[in-house]
């Protein structure tokens, strides 16, 4: 019934409202999947310790804000979330960053940087993506990148 109620609002500072305050995470998705508001956008998919995978990812496939995409890719303990983010990242040089050197979250719960190959899947730029191939942590990620710099010379 809630729910119903959100679909029908139009107003955006009042969804933001809902989607940022509402006990019920069902209603604040309903919320999310209207809001266009970006700094409420970035608050939720930013928020871990409050919004399950779920609200975060959906926040997130709805930012456009460089600055808040970046930091969700570099500090979201879920997988699929950082990888949503890096796949919405257009600055090639924060997507080359990841590419290098984004640590793996402790609490993260994939060891094998599926971000981190997202980003430089994404690269473009053959400068950046040298610098990638030369200093990225990962021997498999760097040699990946020479392939890339082959293939598009």
């Amino acid at each position: 019934m809630r729910e119903e109620a959100v679909e029908r609002l139009d107003d955006q500072v009042a969804l933001a409202e809902v989607a940022q305050t509402d006990e019920d995470s069902t209603v604040r998705y309903v919320a999310i999947q209207k809001l266009e508001n970006q700094v409420a956008l970035a608050k939720i998919a930013l928020d871990w310790r409050r919004e399950g995978e779920v609200n975060r990812m959906a926040a997130t496939e709805r930012l456009d804000d460089q600055e808040a995409l970046a930091k969700v890719a570099i500090r979201d303990e879920d997988t699929r979330v950082r990888e949503a983010a890096v796949n919405r990242l257009e600055d090639q040089a924060v997507l080359a960053q990841i590419a290098k050197q984004v640590p793996i979250p402790p609490d993260c719960d994939d060891h094998e940087g599926i971000d981190r190959w997202a980003a430089l899947k994404r690269l473009s730029d053959p400068a950046l993506l040298a610098d990638v191939a030369e200093n990225a942590e990962d021997d498999s990620l760097r040699d990946e990148a020479r392939q890339m710099l082959k293939s598009r010379s």
